[in-house]
């Protein structure tokens, strides 16, 4: 099931490239490291308090309402949804650019594909840092492949990769992905998967790894926020990333926080309580006739689907 199978979803490209670009700095620090990988067109809407960001080092926000968001689901393995947030601390090798046109990269700087498309080589950023301070290596590629290929991790991005039959790594800044057939969809697949850290978690074993407390206590990634503090229930606060490789970002502190009803979160926005949230198209012109509100809106990777289950015994009737 693809992560980003709700309509709003999209809802974040648009808001997210303009926190970044408010939020980090250095050349490049925000244009893909922090923005969601999502690849198709759709249009969603967003909500941002303009005034409030401006005047705060904090940015507080719903990343994670609407249909797009998984409050909670801190394992990017698993988690279908949330990845608005999720993509703040983790990041991919690769990622769609804003307007979904082409794949721009993330922590790899360039590729290349062998002639008879069995080989992708990627050739990595230098200098990337996961924020304990260990290198980022094309070990934590071959490891973050391995443990999705793994039945026991229960990823469900683990059909994207059937045709991996291994990844080997010539030195640390080289990763080659190896396919039993050609794969034009190898890198889109590749902008869903964000890289683990191979010292972090190589000792746990992937079936433990699934409900692990180390993805809510203790998760590192190489992005520009990293984890600071978590209230079930409540938010998740994630503080600047002093040695991110984009740049240390400008804002502070990001904070994630958790409304039970869509309109709880929107009257936070109205209030001050928070400077964003995912709106639904029916409060739009409401939002419109405030000054301080500014209403974003963007493509999208939104899937709109009606499924059948087909356990059910109605359906094993053929006259429905």
């Amino acid at each position: 099931m693809p992560r980003r199978r709700p309509w709003f979803f999209g809802l974040a490209a648009g808001l997210m490239v303009s926190m970044t670009l408010a939020a980090c700095g250095g050349a490049g620090a925000g244009t893909g490291a922090a923005t969601t990988s999502a690849s198709a067109a759709a249009t969603a809407t967003a909500a941002t308090q303009s005034t409030t960001v401006a005047t705060s080092n904090t940015l507080s926000g719903a990343f994670d309402e609407g249909p797009g968001g998984c409050p909670e689901c801190f394992n990017p393995l698993t988690a279908t949804a949330g990845f608005t947030w999720l993509e703040e601390y983790y990041q991919p090798l690769v990622l769609y650019d804003v307007n979904f046109q082409k794949i721009q990269g993330v922590l790899a700087t360039s590729w290349s594909v062998s002639q008879n498309g069995l080989a992708y080589t990627f050739h990595l950023r230098k200098g990337v840092q996961w924020q304990d301070g260990k290198p980022f290596t094309s070990a934590d590629v071959k490891f973050t492949i391995g443990l999705v290929q793994n039945p026991a991790s229960a990823s469900w991005i683990a059909s994207y990769f059937t045709d991996v039959t291994g990844v080997t790594t010539p030195n640390a800044d080289t990763a080659v992905i190896h396919l039993k057939s050609p794969d034009a969809a190898l890198l889109s697949a590749l902008t869903f998967l964000v890289m683990l850290p191979q010292h972090a978690l190589s000792s746990i074993p992937p079936a433990q790894l699934v409900k692990s407390s180390w993805w809510r206590t203790d998760p590192i990634g190489t992005g520009p926020f990293k984890w600071e503090k978590y209230v079930p229930s409540q938010y998740v606060e994630l503080a600047a990333n002093p040695t991110y490789w984009g740049g240390k970002p400008k804002l502070a502190h990001l904070i994630d926080r958790y409304y039970k009803q869509s309109g709880a979160a929107v009257l936070a926005l109205q209030s001050g309580q928070i400077q964003f949230t995912y709106i639904n198209p029916d409060v739009v012109s409401t939002l419109k006739s405030n000054p301080n509100i500014q209403i974003l809106s963007g493509p999208s990777q939104v899937i709109n689907y009606l499924g059948f289950n087909l356990h059910s015994p109605l359906w094993k009737d053929v006259r429905v």
